[in-house]
Formats: C-alpha cells, structure tokens, sequence
C-alpha cells in the first residue's frame, strides 16, 4: 500500500514540475539561428547591369557537398543570396542563350570576366559584390552527319581547346546525346576542337592546321574559316 501511495505521489509531483515549467517558458523568445546574406549585381563588359542571370556561390575552401546554392538577377541585376554557410567562395553568372559562359571553366577566365572571391563568416550581411562579365561569346552550332549517309550522327563528345593551350579545355562530357546531330556550345575566339563520337574516326579542327586529314570533306576548312555572324552552324561530316 505505502508502495502504491508513493507511486502515486511521485508521478503528480512530477506532473506539476512540468506545468511550472512551460508555465514559466510559455511566451519566451525562440532563439533562431542568424543566417549570413550576400547581396550584389552582375554587370556586362560597359558595365550594364545584367536582369534574369543564374549566378551561383561555388566553395572554394571545402568539398561540395550536395548541390551548388543559385538565384536569378531581378530586372535590376541584383541577387541575393541567403542561408550561405561559412566559408570561402567564388561568385558566377552565367547565360549561355546570350553568350555568357559558365566562368568557372578556364576556357573562359580570360574573356575579360570578373569573378569575385568572398570569404563569409557568421551573422554576417555583405553588400555590393559585383560580377563583370566580358563580352558575349559566339554560339556556335556543330551539325554532324554520316559522311555516307548525310544522316546525323547524335552521339558524340565535343572538347573545346584553347587555341594557344590545349591544357584549358571544356567538354560535352561522355553522354551527350542530339537526335538531330546538332550540339551547340559557346566557342572563344581563338579556339581548337575535337570530335569523339562512337563507330567513327576523330575529328579535331584548329586555325593552324586546319580540318584533321582524312576526317572530313574538304570544303569544312572554308566552312570555319568563312562563318559569319548570321550563320552559327557548322556541319561536320564523319567518316567511319
């Protein structure tokens, strides 16, 4: 029975210490984290300020772990950036419709793109980072065909060189699929250019030396050398 009684006694005691408890903390602040802020704008190469631009926070002191944090431009160039945590990073926009390459490649660092490096701390709010962009590059558009067939040729691996450095280099990557055979990518000025595609010879191509032999017919040579700012495609035949 004392047993019972004491059983009893306890479990009310500790029912009340609760209730005096959330009594005494019912409408106490809630403690939330401050979060850091970036904000800044992305100008063109007269220092226009560029609406509807991708720009992105890459970590320049860590691993990346998951996907990479992005926004927009609103139609006044700005971006903002919340939740960012600590770290180093680097800021960059990016509009391949229009000519702006993804900077974080080194095929396009030296265009006259400005990409600027912000260490965040905690609680922290950073104002005005700015992102310049050179000038826009040309799209340009690779049509490959059976040189047999005339009939496109949709699975391939473009690389892209800098003319002057084949080290710096972009690639389509191993699974990049066209039904129609047209890849489009964003070409420097000075450029050279591979093509892998499964059941066919390499093809490259560069201002120095011209198609690579025995790849293509001879008329592409011309066909690079002559394209004009209306015209973007470029077809190249495979031989097999």
């Amino acid at each position: 029975m004392m047993k019972k009684l004491f059983f009893v006694l306890s479990f009310l005691i500790y029912t009340l210490a609760g209730q005096l408890a959330f009594a005494q903390c019912e409408g106490c602040p809630v403690k939330v984290e401050k979060t850091t802020t970036v904000e800044g704008y992305v100008l063109d190469e007269k220092g226009e300020k560029l609406s509807a631009m991708k720009v992105y926070a890459f970590p320049t002191d860590r691993p990346i772990n998951g996907r990479l944090t992005a926004v927009y431009t609103d139609k006044d160039g700005k971006f903002k950036f919340d939740f960012l945590a600590a770290g180093k990073y680097t800021f960059h926009a990016v509009d391949k419709s229009r000519g702006y390459p993804d900077t974080i490649f080194a095929l396009y660092s030296d265009n006259g793109n400005s990409t600027p490096e912000v260490e965040i701390v905690p609680e922290q709010k950073i104002e005005n980072v700015t992102i310049v962009l050179g000038k826009p590059l040309e799209v340009m558009e690779f049509e490959l065909l059976d040189e047999l067939t005339n009939l496109p040729v949709s699975n391939a691996v473009i690389t892209i060189y800098k003319a002057d450095d084949p080290s710096v280099w972009m690639s389509t990557g191993q699974h990049a699929d066209s039904p129609d055979g047209v890849f489009s990518l964003l070409v420097p000025t000075e450029f050279a250019i591979k093509i892998d595609a499964d059941g066919y010879q390499k093809w490259s191509y560069s201002r120095e030396s011209g198609v690579s032999n025995k790849t293509v017919l001879k008329d592409q040579t011309e066909n690079f050398q002559s394209r004009s700012k209306s015209s973007h495609r470029v077809k190249v035949f495979l031989q097999k």
